[in-house]
């Protein structure tokens, strides 16, 4: 183990000459007892604790002027000089005060770090957080499984569309209208509007409700006819360019201000009993479906036809007259050719 080395100077006390240290309190060597260090080579040496505290009493009888080591004994010479030594109290005391911060300069720094490290950091002053109820994303619209529609049911009338689907196919000459596009017979029918019912329970409260209806519907129509006018064609677009589906269209008469009439109080009915909500019945045109591109994709993407020219072309054709009757609601799912009727009422 190292020894200690001190630096001293010569004073003179008493008529004796001493050779007394210097003592450098920032040195390793009186800092932070039980964990100081020092390095001999490459090797990292700890000093316990305890020889710490004897070299600090051994520092202290340096200090004093009577500096000696465990295994030396006082020699004969020192014990006669000091037999007739007495000791000044003012001196004592003043050397009991020199101790004691010596003390608190060795002891200090270990017991400041223990205080601290045991003491609990002070919070800081935050203002109270602010709740924030958590945003939930909006949910996602139902789907639209079914439609309430007219069927068309006359068989000179669906033969008279067909025709139709005939001549927009030789105008077109399959430049944009792909084959698998065009409506089937069976599939023909006057769309009114569409509604979410993706429940089976959900399905057997709509017809409920349309059936209890029957009374008031009989009552409300009475003597008047829905003879109802086909006449010319329109079109629901992808884009600019491109349509999605080609319909015919009904003429603006009085059996069809008839018709939107009762279809608006089937709706507020429907609402009213909670079955569907406002916002899920949009408002669409009535229109009896030609072409829908829809019912085909190719390479699994939604393409269109060219329905501006189809639309310019045919604007005032005549497709015939219609007396619905009987309203049905039907699912978009497909059997045999035709539409999946979950139930009707008459009209």
């Amino acid at each position: 183990m190292a020894s200690l080395v001190f630096d001293f100077e010569e004073q003179e006390i008493d008529g004796r000459t001493y050779r007394l240290p210097i003592l450098n309190m920032n040195r390793a060597v009186f800092k932070k007892i039980g964990k100081s260090s020092y390095k001999i080579g490459k090797r990292e040496e700890i000093i316990p604790k305890e020889q710490s505290e004897d070299r600090y009493q051994q520092a202290k009888e340096i200090y004093k002027g009577k500096a000696r080591t465990k295994n030396d004994k006082p020699a004969s010479d020192d014990v006669e000089e000091n037999e007739d030594y007495v000791e000044d109290p003012e001196q004592e005391e003043s050397d009991q005060e020199d101790n004691e911060d010596f003390e608190d300069n060795f002891f200090g720094d270990e017991e400041e770090e223990e205080k601290i490290s045991t003491e609990k950091p002070q919070e800081m002053n935050k203002a109270a957080p602010v709740f924030k109820p958590k945003q939930h994303p909006p949910s996602r619209p139902r789907p639209l499984t079914h439609f309430m529609c007219l069927p068309i049911t006359h068989k000179g009338l669906a033969k008279k569309l067909v025709d139709f689907q005939y001549k927009v196919d030789a105008f077109d000459k399959g430049r944009s209208v792909v084959e698998g596009w065009y409506i089937g017979e069976g599939l023909l029918n006057i769309t009114l509007f569409r509604l979410p019912l993706e429940t089976k329970e959900r399905v057997e409260e709509a017809c409920k409700l349309l059936q209890s209806l029957q009374p008031e519907i009989e009552e409300f129509l009475g003597q008047k006819k829905l003879n109802l006018n086909l006449k010319g064609v329109g079109d629901f677009k992808i884009n600019d360019r491109e349509s999605q589906v080609l319909f015919a269209k009904l003429s603006n008469n009085k059996p069809y201000e008839i018709l939107c009439e009762l279809v608006d109080w089937i709706k507020e009915r429907m609402i009213s009993s909670g079955l569907v909500t406002q916002q899920e019945l949009k408002r669409e045109p009535f229109h009896l479906a030609l072409i829908n591109s829809s019912h085909m994709k190719i390479k699994n993407e939604l393409r269109g036809f060219n329905g501006n020219a189809i639309c310019s072309k045919f604007h005032s054709e005549s497709l015939g007259t219609f007396a619905p009757q009987k309203i049905s609601l039907c699912s978009w799912k497909m059997i045999d050719g035709h539409y999946i009727k979950e139930c009707d009422i008459s009209i």
